[in-house]
């Protein structure tokens, strides 16, 4: 809901006086972020950055070792005094954006040494050894645009590594995709869960002063509803018995997320949810049944059934609540 309309409800029910909301609504506009501009800016950076690992990464046969690190290091140097100058200046989207320099330069200097003295390491190792020396920028940053970077990198690299994709290989193949395409839903889901649980529950103790776990707890749900939605649109390829199996599941789960959205009071997540329950019932029915007789009665009778069931479920906690 917009703030507009949030503080005219509040004034209409005499929560506040329109004196008050006028003082709300003038501080909003006075501390307003340009978030466009912002946004652009740390693009820019970014690029910037990339542009730099990019010269980097290049085989610059006529320049010494030597050279190459320090020009390497003393581009570095320079980022962290700009970054430090920032902070210190209170210009916060220049020192979030010199965070993120840092960042890409530290990824950068990685792949140099590793070019230079010829380690052959994997992109595991690099991965986890760029993500362990770029906590604590992670641990300063207040926006969500550097952890969007390092979260990714972090899973990319613990996923390459040798043991757990052997590890994740025999899961997948004690739970193969055609014989049991429910349960590996079931198991993203649960993943998923446990992770967006986990670090909401990180976020709120730490009264969402780390970035880091909200951005993770957003990665936990992209990874669920894409895999809701791949199912979803390929549960028809599956034999009959795993396409009940594999819709009941996702419906069950839409179900769930819409109630969870309900009591947190988040209309999105609300609204997110009903909207694909009605592609997962459309799904269903034209899956099932076939003719468009079958179909409409089929969801008429749904329809029914659900409008009744939500009307007597209403009145059952009105009595409840009337009793306590």
């Amino acid at each position: 809901m917009r703030l507009e309309k949030k503080l005219a409800q509040w004034v209409d029910n005499k929560v506040i006086t329109v004196a008050q909301k006028n003082k709300i609504m003038d501080f909003e506009k006075t501390h307003k972020n340009p978030i466009l501009f912002n946004a652009l800016l740390l693009l820019g950076v970014f690029l910037i950055a990339l542009g730099v690992i990019s010269v980097v990464a290049a085989n610059w046969d006529g320049i010494s070792d030597i050279i190459k690190l320090v020009a390497d290091f003393m581009i570095m140097a320079a980022v962290a005094y700009g970054t430090f100058w920032a902070w210190k200046a209170q210009k916060n989207i220049w020192f979030e954006g010199g965070m993120l320099a840092l960042f890409m330069l530290v990824g950068a200097s990685i792949g140099l040494i590793g070019q230079v003295y010829q380690l052959n390491g994997s992109f595991a190792s690099a991965g986890l050894f760029w993500s362990f020396m770029t906590l604590p920028l992670i641990i300063v940053t207040k926006r969500k645009i550097l952890p969007s970077l390092w979260v990714p990198l972090l899973f990319a690299s613990i996923f390459s590594i040798e043991s757990v994709l052997e590890l994740l290989e025999r899961i997948f193949d004690w739970w193969f995709w055609e014989e049991n395409p429910e349960a590996i839903l079931v198991l993203i889901l649960v993943i998923g869960g446990l992770l967006a649980g986990f670090f909401a529950m990180a976020d709120t103790l730490t009264k969402k002063e780390y970035p880091v776990f909200n951005v993770t707890k957003m990665y936990a749900y992209i990874i669920m509803y894409a895999a809701v939605i791949e199912f979803m649109f390929f549960a028809v390829s599956f034999h009959s018995f795993h396409f009940f199996d594999v819709y009941a599941v996702i419906t069950a789960f839409l179900l769930l997320m819409a109630f969870v959205g309900e009591k947190l009071n988040r209309r999105r997540l609300v609204n997110l949810n009903v909207s694909l329950l009605y592609i997962d019932f459309m799904c269903i029915y034209f899956n099932l049944f076939g003719s468009l007789i079958k179909n409409g009665l089929g969801m008429i009778i749904s329809g029914l059934v659900l409008i009744g069931g939500l009307y007597v479920t209403r009145s059952v906690i009105r009595k409840l609540k009337t009793v306590k």
